[in-house]
């Protein structure tokens, strides 16, 4: 038996002391042959030899070569000479014993260095024939093969994250353990899921074990003991878990949540004035459209198992699953649409026992702005407005057209006065081209008036000599004038043909402006547009230049002319006038 005081023999239910000190933790037999003859005890100051022969216990002293205390070793069962040893404080050692196992051949401290997720708060125990060492996250062995610390694969991830600081094989091969005063068990009788093993908690002994000092004892799985802080839990753990009865789900609030949060129900359901187990679905609770953020509150009666137990809910109409199981005990639904809705909540324990789902429906009302007249006030808004816009594209439509009318109109406008402009243009130049031929023609008939004059000094001179036969000279040069002179007067009816015809428009305006004027007076102020002089006309007309005055002054006076007013100024402003 260890003991503060030493270590000691019980024989006949009396305590012999081996040695008194140091103070004893644990005994660890290097063999794994019974009956065993090698002990080693973890004293307050390293390590003790025991031997067992002869039927008796004898003390060998102690093991030379490390002086720590040590609570926690473990025997290498792949090497008699190993011993693996923990302290909480310090880590792990790794103890290389001599051959006779009566000192230290070499010692070996692994820290968070070597793959330990912490310095501190390392446990060396054996499980399942494994050295492993329990951390503040989960369970850890030794590699050889890397030299350091890896990850235990037995438990998968279960217990990655757990702080553990006892682990117990009992002799089913089911793995105790203690978290932060929470006792468990690894049962690898009852497969859950992809594992090959179930967690179990005991809530009714959550903070009853004595701390950094955890003792279990499996003596069968009727029989398990566990130091507690006023004596020992004698636990029946078969009957245990034949007892874990199936939960059960209670609603205990649903909650409005707006400017102010507002109970609409309290945990119990009423029908008839009565209290019922389910809800009445003849009376279904309806909530505006403003307090369409939900509040549910959810629990078990099953209260020794709490700590054990998980969740699952859904809301039909808005989630397509149930939620993955947890032990949140309250659920928020915000910004909900309108329609009518249920929500399903059921309860698991941790041997997958699993309640009644649960039930509570309800309603959340269309918003104004979502009724049903609220929409046909829509679709008239709708047609209003299509109406509106195809009025609108009918008018922006009939613009355009409008305008294109317009473009297309000055367009036309515009190519009409160019065509109009080009015509004028060959007029123009046709004009221009018959008055050069007029003043051909005018100077031709100058000419004539010249050649005339000549006749008449030729006359003169004939007549003067009393020469005017036949045969004489002059009398023959006499003859060609005067048939030269016949043929200007034909020059001349073509040149009033010619000037009638290029200057119709002229005619028209005066013969319309002054219908007294005779074809003489015409004549005449067509000569005076051409700007010919006064003895220019009268060789023309073949008349004296008195008479040429004459006929002028005639003419100002059926024109009715001012004496300032100029002729030739006058009928050039009628010939330019439209």
């Amino acid at each position: 038996m260890a003991h503060e005081e030493g270590t000691f023999l019980i024989n006949n239910n009396v305590a012999v002391p081996m040695f008194s000190l140091p103070g004893t933790w644990m005994f660890e037999s290097l063999e794994n042959i019974f009956p065993v003859t090698d002990v080693i005890a973890g004293t307050y100051t390293g390590l003790q030899k025991l031997a067992y022969s002869n039927g008796r216990f004898g003390n060998l002293g102690k093991v030379e070569g490390i002086k720590e205390t040590l609570r926690f070793i473990v025997a290498d069962n792949n090497n008699p000479d190993l011993i693996w040893a923990s302290h909480p404080y310090h880590g792990v050692y790794r103890i290389l014993l001599k051959p006779d196992h009566k000192s230290i051949l070499n010692v070996k401290m692994f820290t968070d260095v070597d793959g330990l997720p912490f310095k501190l708060y390392n446990y060396v125990y054996r499980i399942k024939n494994r050295v492993v060492v329990a951390t503040t996250k989960g369970v850890y062995e030794f590699d050889s093969n890397k030299n350091r610390f890896v990850r235990v694969s037995l438990f998968g991830k279960l217990l990655d994250d757990t702080p553990i600081q006892y682990l117990k094989e009992d002799n089913d091969g089911n793995v105790w353990f203690v978290s932060n005063k929470r006792v468990g068990v690894i049962d690898f009788s009852r497969p859950s899921g992809k594992s090959n093993f179930s967690i179990f908690y005991m809530p009714e002994l959550d903070g009853k074990v004595v701390g950094g000092f955890e003792s279990i004892y499996a003596l069968d799985d009727k029989n398990i003991f566990i130091g507690a802080n006023k004596g020992a839990y004698h636990i029946n753990y078969s009957k245990y878990i034949r007892n874990i009865t199936r939960p059960n789900i209670v609603l205990g609030a649903v909650k409005l949540q707006g400017k102010s949060d507002s109970l609409v129900f309290g945990g119990y359901f009423v029908k008839n004035n009565a209290i019922a187990e389910r809800q009445d679905v003849s009376h279904i609770p309806s909530f505006n459209n403003e307090l369409n953020s939900i509040h549910f509150e959810f629990s078990s009666t099953l209260f020794e198992q709490d700590k054990n137990l998980t969740f699952s809910y859904q809301l039909v109409g808005f989630d397509d699953h149930w939620s993955v199981w947890s032990d949140k005990s309250e659920k928020d639904y915000t910004n909900l649409p309108a329609g009518c809705y249920t929500f399903n909540v059921k309860a698991r324990s941790h041997i997958n026992n699993e309640s009644k789902v649960l039930s509570y429906v309800f309603e959340v009302k269309h918003a104004w702005y979502d009724t049903w007249w609220m929409k046909i006030i829509y679709i008239l808004l709708t047609a209003l407005a299509i109406k509106v816009l195809i009025k609108w594209q009918k008018a922006k439509h009939q613009k355009a057209q409008h305008r294109m009318s317009y473009l297309h109109q000055l367009e036309l406008d515009r190519n009409e006065k160019e065509i109009i402009r080009l015509q004028n243009e060959k007029l123009e130049a046709e004009v221009n081209y018959k008055n050069k031929e007029l003043s051909t023609m005018t100077m031709h008939l100058l000419q004539r008036g010249k050649v005339l004059a000549k006749i008449k000094e030729v006359i003169s001179a004939v007549v003067k000599n009393h020469d005017i036969t036949d045969s004489s000279t002059s009398f023959r040069h006499l003859i060609r004038l005067i048939k030269d002179v016949e043929r200007k007067d034909q020059e001349l009816d073509h040149l009033s043909v010619h000037f009638s015809h290029v200057n119709t428009d002229f005619f028209n305006k005066l013969k319309s402006r002054y219908p007294e004027l005779s074809q003489n007076d015409l004549k005449f102020c067509a000569y005076l547009s051409m700007n010919l002089s006064t003895k220019e006309m009268a060789q023309l007309m073949n008349v004296t230049i008195k008479a040429v005055e004459v006929g002028r002054y005639r003419l100002r006076k059926k024109l009715q002319l001012k004496p300032e007013t100029n002729l030739y100024e006058f009928l050039n402003e009628i010939s330019k006038t439209k």
